[in-house]
């Protein structure tokens, strides 16, 4: 949790805001390795 996005998973779990911003960069994370995978016919 630390490395991947910066922040403890104790004040991910504390902070709404702060697990909305880790989801949506894991969702945006997914989704350009899902369109490369596709790209490239994986």
């Amino acid at each position: 949790m630390v490395t991947a996005h910066s922040m403890p998973y104790a004040e991910y779990q504390r902070s709404l805001e702060n697990r909305m911003k880790v989801e949506e960069a894991r969702e945006a994370d997914y989704r350009k390795a899902k369109r490369l995978a596709t790209e490239s016919g994986v």
